[in-house]
């Protein structure tokens, strides 16, 4: 089978394999650098302009939901694009992954559903927790993530849970991910949070002097989603005010 007739069953829904719900926002340009994230956007991108980095693959980026995973992961994916024009990636979200499984054993492309994902320069799995309990999808990850290892593939995951709480993995799975590089995503300090709010108003086309912004940092947040919603708000009340 070629690859633009394999390509053909995988883009037809139900079945469309990954690279959508792609955010253009989500470059390495607008992700405001801090103490937070500084390790893994430094390694996010070295991996994005390496065709594969051994010390840092698998790359596991952890953290609570709302931190900036996906925003790296997807920036991985255009920054390694831009860079390597004629080498494949695929960025997939989980729960894509696993829709796309069942889809593969339901219509008997296993074969094909597994050398479409290990054809691949570099995979980026998104949320890898969702995983949790569904043993026949570990299983096959598992054999995706070997096979990209042998070849020299570079593979990136994320997970909202550090790998060794994610009790229910099987031991090869979980193995491959503790050998990776771990790294944390945290929660941004107030500076870091404040120069967020600065570029996320340019975003929405708002100058917002700072002391109004600075009413936004009295609040305490537990993502930069939430930081995000509440100058949502502000915008709103500042446009139906005018």
């Amino acid at each position: 089978m070629n690859e633009n007739s394999l390509d053909s069953k995988f883009i037809n829904p139900p079945f469309w394999l990954g690279n959508r719900y792609m955010n253009s926002d989500f470059v390495f340009d607008t992700l405001i650098e801090g103490d937070c994230n500084k390790l893994a956007r430094k390694c996010a991108l070295l991996v994005s302009e390496k065709s594969a980095v051994p010390l840092f693959n698998p790359l596991i980026l952890y953290g609570s939901s709302g931190l900036g995973k996906t925003h790296l992961l997807q920036a991985i994916f255009k920054n390694h694009k831009d860079k390597h024009a004629k080498k494949k990636a695929l960025y997939l979200r989980a729960p894509d992954f696993t829709e796309n499984l069942v889809h593969a054993i339901k219509h008997n492309l296993m074969d094909e559903f597994i050398d479409h994902t290990t054809n691949q320069d570099i995979l980026l799995l998104d949320d890898i927790q969702y995983f949790e309990r569904r043993e026949k999808t570990q299983d096959i990850f598992l054999q995706i993530i070997d096979n990209l290892l042998a070849k020299g593939s570079q593979v990136v995951i994320s997970s909202s849970i550090l790998p060794e709480y994610l009790r229910s993995y099987n031991d090869g799975l979980l193995s491959q991910l503790l050998k990776g590089m771990l790294v944390k995503l945290e929660m941004p300090d107030s500076q870091t949070i404040l120069e967020i709010l600065r570029l996320k108003a340019r975003q929405y086309s708002k100058e917002i002097p700072d002391e109004m912004l600075a009413t936004l940092l009295s609040r305490k947040y537990d993502s930069i989603s939430e930081v995000e919603g509440h100058l949502k708000i502000l915008i709103a009340d500042i446009i139906l005010n005018e």
